[in-house]
């Protein structure tokens, strides 16, 4: 449950609980979380938002918060080219709970942070070319780990000018990873999982707005 309160032209601000991370039908742990949001829009061609949510997410642990920042800032430079950058954190005090003895890791939780610059070319009136730059440090394990990502897709309206295909978008993308440690594993055939240190993946959805 979330509620919505513009205070004026360029500031709105959102807050809320909801029931947790990738929740459904059953809570994992019985304890609600607080999402919240702060919005500025000062004129058309840019705007910030800093969204945030803090609560026990982990499965039966309730006395452990972990904490999400996210901070978003999209400019709209040229009639055809948008571009945005976003960072993130999250903190998690449940992840790994206490430091192993023969550890020099001094973590006794998990964070993670990453960004990314995001642009966005629209073509025509059929066709949008996305890219994206990202980075992430996770430290939700015991080895750390880096990773970069690039990604390349395309924003596909098949039927821009009809009253209800217009609300259909084919959004197809290819995405090349590549992390300092082996990060990335397949299952061979004998069925073993080999390890690797990139991945090259490809991805499509379907989206329908009503």
């Amino acid at each position: 449950m979330v509620g919505f309160y513009k205070i004026n032209d360029a500031w709105a601000v959102m807050g809320g609980v909801t029931r947790g991370w990738d929740q459904c039908l059953e809570d994992n742990n019985g304890s609600v979380n607080v999402v919240g949001q702060i919005s500025y829009t000062p004129d058309q061609s840019w705007w910030a938002k800093l969204n945030f949510a803090v609560g026990p997410e982990n499965d039966r642990d309730s006395s452990h918060y972990r904490t999400t920042i996210d901070g978003i800032i999209e400019w709209k430079a040229t009639q055809q080219l948008t571009l945005a950058t976003e960072v993130l954190y999250i903190y998690d005090g449940g992840v790994k709970g206490v430091v192993a003895p023969q550890s020099r890791n001094t973590h006794a939780y998990g964070d993670l942070w990453g960004a990314d610059l995001y642009a966005a070319y629209f073509i025509n009136e059929h066709v949008t070319a996305n890219a994206r730059l990202g980075f992430v440090h996770d430290f939700g394990r015991w080895t750390p780990v880096n990773v970069w990502d690039l990604t390349l897709g395309l924003t596909v309206r098949p039927f821009p000018k009809d009253q209800i295909g217009k609300n259909l978008i084919v959004r197809p993308e290819i995405r090349y990873s590549l992390s300092d440690r082996h990060a990335f594993f397949e299952r061979d055939g004998s069925g073993n999982d080999r390890p690797f240190k990139d991945q090259l993946t490809f991805g499509a959805d379907l989206v329908f707005s009503f």
